[in-house]
Formats: C-alpha cells, sequence, structure tokens
C-alpha cells in the first residue's frame, strides 16, 4: 500500500494511474490479438465498455492497531455502461475500490498497485474478476481507455456472434469439478509438501469456504484435514485472526474451458481482508483435464 498526503477534492474523486504492471509481473499481452482477448475472456467474470460517471466517498468501519474505531471513506465509482460482452446486461456498474481516505488525519491511502487505475469521466473497456461480489480489473488484464480499445473489441464481437449461435455451454458433473479441485489443492505449497514426506502424526488442516463446494468433492490426502466453512462461520469468526481457501464459481464457457479463482483470505481483528487469488483455466484435450494458472493478483 502507499500512503500519501490529502489530494485536492477534485483530484481524490478519480483513482489516478497508480499502474505498476512491472511491479506485477506482467510479460505483456499475447501479440496475436485474436489469442490475447480469448484469454482475457476466459479470465474474466464480466467484459463491459461503459464511462465512469460518478464517484463518492462513502463510510466504512476500520479500527486502528489498539482497536478503536477511526472515521474512514472508501472510494466507490459508478459506471455508465453502454456495452456488454459477458455476464449480465444492465445499465450501471458499482466498483467498490480499495483506495481509502482518513478525514481526521488527512491520509489517503491508495489501492493495489496490481489494480487498473481509473478516472472519472473517461470511458474504458473492462475486463473484470467477481471475488466475493467485489469486481476487480488487474493492471494485467485487457481493461483499457476505449480509445485503444479497437482492435479488442472487433474480437469481442466476434466472440459474441460465437457464443450466441453455439449450443448451450456443456454442463460440469461432480466428478470434472472434484478432479480440478484435486489438481488445484495438489499445487498449494503445504499440501504438495505434506503428500510427498514421510507419513507423520501431526496433520495439515487447510479451512475452506464451502461456498461453491461441498466435502464430496474434495480429495483425500496422507495427513491433511479439510476443514469446511460456512458463511457463518466466516462473518462470525472470533480470535485474532482466520486464514481460510475459497473456491470460486466454475464458470464453464460455449468452448468448454472452464476458468475458476482460487483465493486466499486473511482476516485479523481491526483490519481490512487481505490475501491474493489464482485463476485457473482447464480444457479437455483427448477425453483428460489438462489445466494451468492464468492469472494471479494480491489484495492487500
Amino acid at each position: 500500500m502507499k500512503k500519501i498526503g490529502l489530494l485536492s477534492f477534485v483530484i481524490a474523486l478519480m483513482l489516478l494511474a497508480h499502474i505498476n504492471v512491472w511491479a506485477c509481473g506482467c510479460q505483456g499481452r499475447d501479440e496475436d490479438i485474436t489469442k490475447a482477448v480469448i484469454l482475457d475472456f476466459n479470465k474474466a467474470s464480466i467484459i463491459f465498455s461503459g464511462k465512469i460517471a460518478a464517484a463518492e466517498w462513502i463510510p466504512i468501519v476500520e479500527k486502528n492497531a489498539s482497536g478503536k474505531e477511526i472515521k474512514a471513506e472508501a472510494l466507490l465509482l459508478k459506471f455508465a455502461v453502454d456495452s456488454w460482452w459477458k455476464g449480465k446486461t444492465k445499465d450501471e456498474v458499482i466498483w467498490h475500490t480499495t483506495d481509502i481516505r482518513y478525514p481526521d488525519s488527512g491520509e489517503l491511502k491508495l489501492g493495489s498497485n496490481c489494480e487498473y487505475g481509473f478516472e472519472l469521466g473517461k470511458k474504458y473497456l473492462v475486463y473484470a474478476v467477481d471475488l466475493k461480489g467485489k469486481l476487480i480489473a488487474g493492471a494485467c488484464s485487457g481493461t483499457t481507455r476505449i480509445e485503444n480499445a479497437e482492435k479488442d473489441i472487433k474480437e469481442l464481437q466476434k466472440l459474441k456472434v460465437k457464443e450466441r449461435n453455439s449450443q448451450e455451454s456443456p454442463k460440469l458433473t461432480d466428478e470434472d469439478k472434484s478432479f480440478i479441485i484435486k489438481s488445484i489443492l495438489e499445487q498449494i505449497p503445504e499440501i504438495k509438501k505434506q503428500i510427498s514426506q514421510e507419513p507423520t502424526e501431526e496433520k495439515l488442516v487447510i479451512k475452506l469456504s464451502g461456498e461453491n463446494i461441498n466435502a464430496k468433492l474434495l480429495p483425500t490426502f496422507p495427513n491433511v484435514e479439510f476443514v469446511l466453512l460456512n458463511a457463518s462461520d466466516i462473518k462470525n469468526y472470533k480470535g485474532k485472526s482466520l486464514d481460510y481457501r475459497e473456491f470460486g464459481k466454475f464458470e464453464v464457457n460455449a468452448f468448454g474451458r472452464v476458468t475458476v479463482v482460487f483465493s486466499e483470505t486473511n482476516l485479523y481483528k481491526g483490519y481490512l481482508p487481505s490475501g491474493n487469488g489464482t485463476t485457473f483455466e482447464y480444457q479437455k484435450v483427448n477425453g483428460k483435464w489438462v489445466g494451468k494458472a492464468v492469472s494471479y493478483y494480491i489484495n492487500n
């Protein structure tokens, strides 16, 4: 996070372009625009174009290190949407940023450099990932000002026509989902280490949100115990901290590709949640699921 002095009211009503793609490890998009757009299309939960018509600071609850509540406000943006290429079609999108200001101390804390920076009054093409109801457009995604999006829009139109003319998206069976879940969990460093070493009496406990999965879908690993948390467990957790993982919704497009975000969230009493997430993409090749991580984000 960056901390800077409180900006003037006009400048504070916009998210300055605090993008640092190199800090996020971006390697640039594929030079083949068709491949680049297909990749970004598969990673995104929603894709739209629209203008940032309004921005306002809304009160939030924050606590300092001693647990005392302090006055804070988060920046909220409103997009006036004119076109959709993926997701629900509605006229307005509410965007909760991670920018926070503290009126009493005169500080403005900007969000992660890995998030795209938007400016009030400007129009954008937005590739967004929906993480627990919060939209994020990564600095490494195809999100850009509308005047730079002509090639993307042409490719998105082609994809839109293909999906409209294609049959209903293939259904993902529990067997398919179970395989993908196992494949992703095997990539967690703690689990990878646990299953590669000699069995021990000490168990590795992994806490998982049960929002999009159930116990029947979970694999069995030596000396690894999975604890499923419901929404109430997470909302009303007791203690100083809670670390848990979560599978997002399993999205299947008309071409049979499956994308899912696997995230880790760290909750600490008196602080905003932090964590990270990875978007995985899977598809069947010769009857077998093959997948890889296609993007990564940090929320701190």
